[in-house]
């Protein structure tokens, strides 16, 4: 295996660790917005945002690696991160907590089934 497969295979690996964790502060977020916690929510909302800028880079970078093999929509969280940003600019929680619940979780949950499969074969 070469550096650059090897490189990436260790990502998509932390990826794997890393994705239920993002999932489960995603799942916290909105609990706290749908709640009413906005104060709450708003202050682990940024680590959700450094979260999935780094799994958005890591499933983008290591796109070679799919090779047609997995299920893998790399510019699936583009739109959704879109309209979370102008739901977040009109102080619409709500919207933001059903963006993350019902539009960028499922992706993420996707991504990790076709990560786990993918490093499978």
């Amino acid at each position: 295996m070469d550096e650059q497969r090897q490189l990436m295979e260790d990502t998509l690996k932390q990826a794997t660790e890393y994705l239920p964790k993002l999932i489960g502060g995603i799942e916290t977020v909105t609990d706290r917005f749908q709640t009413g916690s906005h104060s709450q929510a708003i202050a682990l909302f940024s680590e959700v945002l450094d979260g999935l800028e780094w799994i958005n880079d890591a499933v983008n970078l290591t796109i070679p690696f799919w090779d047609g093999s997995a299920d893998i929509v790399p510019q699936a969280l583009q739109e959704p991160l879109k309209a979370m940003a102008e739901a977040l600019e009109n102080q619409d929680y709500t919207l933001v907590s059903d963006i993350l619940n019902y539009e960028i979780k499922p992706v993420l949950i996707e991504w990790l089934n076709g990560i786990k499969m993918g490093l499978k074969g």
